[in-house]
């Protein structure tokens, strides 16, 4: 009787042990704000609607005050560095600049592009390049000032002035970091974020099997091989058309194939398995505002590793984060979480859990 009983007190204090040993995370406060801004109403058919909702889910991808996402759109430059300079987590440099500039939210670019610049996503070289207006378009930018202020006879001399700012702040912007993306040049400064050698000598296989490979510039063969190498982006056809535009939603899958690296870097960690158990239970929640005090259904999900081992992930009071279920390519919340679901969870650098993929 002795035997058994110092047995049940091990077992029972290795059990205690293993439950102490879990780690436990929660959700983020502002999960449901989050949700409505990557809730868009364009996405339905498309076919990358999961990397979409991934990236919107890291803050990468964000509504800018329209609830589409124009998915078939071709990408403008200055939204391939605004999207790259997320995934770099250089948001609060990108607070600093607005700060200290005070710029408003019409030249939010401008700090995106300072701080491009400071973290060498882009090169001045390059910058310069873009900012380049032509001759004919400086003649495209008179010409539309003459048509709009021949509509406008009674025009004030500041309404005059106010107006061909207005549209040579518009056109110069549509001729330079508003131009279309090419695949070169994000190509190059996707390997530039994720810190990639240059290939070279016999390694370089893959940028010789394109067809169109001489039209490549010859400075960037070597990271576009490291590029190709890994995935990141491919072939059309067994053409990498260097000059051809890129949709909005083709960029959302190459930062998704991204992200992981990236984010990792960034103190981000990715882990998997099945939900082994769930509690559900109520908690009050208190509205700041008119005071008053409501019930909260609250998850708690314990999650079983390939290896055995056990986390908790769970939304205590106001927090959650945003489930995307593949079986019906829904985003959600906690609560359309089950038992025995297998599950991907990315937990930021805070140690929150911000999204679930449901695999």
């Amino acid at each position: 009787m002795k035997k058994i009983g110092i047995l049940v007190l091990l077992i029972s204090l290795l059990l205690t042990n293993t439950t102490f040993a879990m780690d436990k995370y929660i959700g983020i406060k502002e999960y449901e704000a989050l949700y409505n801004n990557m809730n868009f109403s364009d996405i339905k058919n498309s076919p990358y609607k999961k990397s979409i909702y991934k990236l919107a889910s890291l803050s990468i991808i964000r509504k800018n005050g329209s609830d589409k996402f124009y998915p078939s759109k071709s990408i403008s430059k200055e939204e391939v560095i605004t999207m790259l300079v997320r995934m770099a987590g250089k948001e609060e440099e990108v607070q600093e600049v607005i700060e200290k500039k005070k710029l408003n939210n019409n030249n939010e670019l401008e700090a995106y592009l300072e701080t491009a610049k400071k973290i060498k996503l882009i090169t001045k070289e390059e910058a310069k390049n873009i900012l380049y207006v032509s001759d004919e378009e400086e003649y495209k930018i008179e010409d539309k000032i003459d048509e709009e202020l021949k509509k406008r006879p009674n025009y004030t001399e500041d309404e005059i002035k106010d107006l061909e700012e207005k549209i040579r702040s518009e056109m110069k912007h549509k001729y330079t970091w508003g131009e279309l993306a090419n695949r070169e040049e994000v190509a190059i400064w996707i390997s530039r974020i994720m810190g990639l050698n240059k290939i070279g000598g016999s390694s370089r296989q893959y940028v010789y099997n394109l067809k169109d490979y001489s039209k490549i510039k010859p400075e960037n063969i070597s990271l576009i091989e490291r590029v190709l190498q890994l995935k990141i982006i491919e072939p059309i056809d067994g053409y990498f058309k260097p000059n051809s535009h890129m949709r909005r939603d083709e960029m959302a899958v190459i930062l998704d194939k991204m992200s992981k690296k990236i984010l990792e870097l960034r103190g981000y960690s990715v882990k998997e398995g099945v939900i082994d158990s769930m509690e559900k239970f109520v908690v009050p929640v208190e509205n700041l505002i008119t005071g008053e005090i409501t019930g909260k259904n609250n998850y708690v999900y314990t999650i079983r590793d390939e290896s055995g081992e056990y986390n908790k992930i769970s939304t205590e009071g106001d927090n959650g984060y945003i489930v995307y279920n593949k079986y019906n390519d829904t985003i959600g919340f906690p609560s359309d979480l089950n038992e025995y679901d297998y599950i991907e969870y990315w937990i930021n650098d805070k140690k929150n859990i911000v999204y679930v993929e449901v695999k």
